[in-house]
């Protein structure tokens, strides 16, 4: 008989997410098959220690992906408010203009911009539908010549873009995280992936002593998942984007 071997897999190269993922798969697989484990104890244990830890490890990992997105909006937020201040200062430059209409035009621009003047200290959604009332004014048809005529209707556009950016983000954001408790992902994660290598050593050592339909069917079954999980890190390119999850 063959020796059998687990599928290579360096589990700490899953990113977390991935890797409550990877457990969470193992457990709906396990049911899938419908075992009958009543008569195997041991593994009971070690399997049931693993899935304890798999609520707690989920909600560490939700945590860590709404801190993400919070930095995420945070950084996008910072853009728009820069790319207002650049349309501004592009528009100062027209204040002391020797041209006539381009002083005009200014003089327009400006009584638009300063209805809009704290436009960037508003909380964050008051601000996204400020500015995009802002833009909407600048484009209308009793200020658009003034916008052309000084050519900032890039620097409009640039806020459209920084703006509609910030919103995809800010809407898709997580709204269900418990904020109140911290977690400790790197140690969840090491702790997880630490009760699941003692699980598929487990399952390896019994389907290497016993010729059994019972472990064969969960070898069979973990290295099925194994092999998934190595394929998904085998097809990530090597730019730094691939962020490992463990220790």
């Amino acid at each position: 008989m063959k020796k059998p071997k687990l599928y290579p897999l360096d589990l700490f190269r899953l990113r977390q997410d991935e890797a409550a993922a990877f457990v969470s798969r193992f457990e709906t697989d396990y049911i899938a098959l419908n075992l009958d484990s009543s008569s195997e104890p041991d593994f009971n244990l070690i399997l049931q220690k693993m899935l304890d830890q798999l609520p707690t490890y989920i909600l560490a990992v939700n945590q860590m992906q709404a801190q993400a997105e919070s930095k995420a909006i945070a950084a996008l937020d910072k853009a728009r408010d820069i790319k207002i201040g650049t349309f501004r200062k592009a528009l100062a430059v027209f204040e002391n203009s020797d041209v006539a209409p381009e002083k005009a035009a200014h003089s327009l621009l400006k009584l638009v911009s300063n209805n809009y003047r704290n436009v960037a200290k508003e909380n964050f959604e008051t601000e996204s539908l400020n500015l995009t009332k802002f833009i909407a004014d600048l484009r209308n048809p009793t200020h658009l010549p003034a916008l052309q005529l000084l050519v900032l209707g890039n620097h409009v556009n640039n806020m459209e873009t920084a703006n509609e950016s910030f919103k995809t983000t800010f809407s898709t954001r997580s709204n269900t995280v418990n904020t109140t408790v911290v977690y400790d992902a790197k140690k969840l994660n090491k702790d997880i992936l630490d009760a699941y290598k003692k699980l598929s050593n487990y399952i390896l050592t019994m389907v290497s002593i016993k010729d059994v339909p019972f472990y064969n069917a969960l070898f069979d079954m973990n290295n099925n998942i194994r092999q998934y999980y190595a394929t998904i890190i085998a097809r990530r390119g090597d730019d730094g984007s691939d962020i490992p999850a463990g220790v």
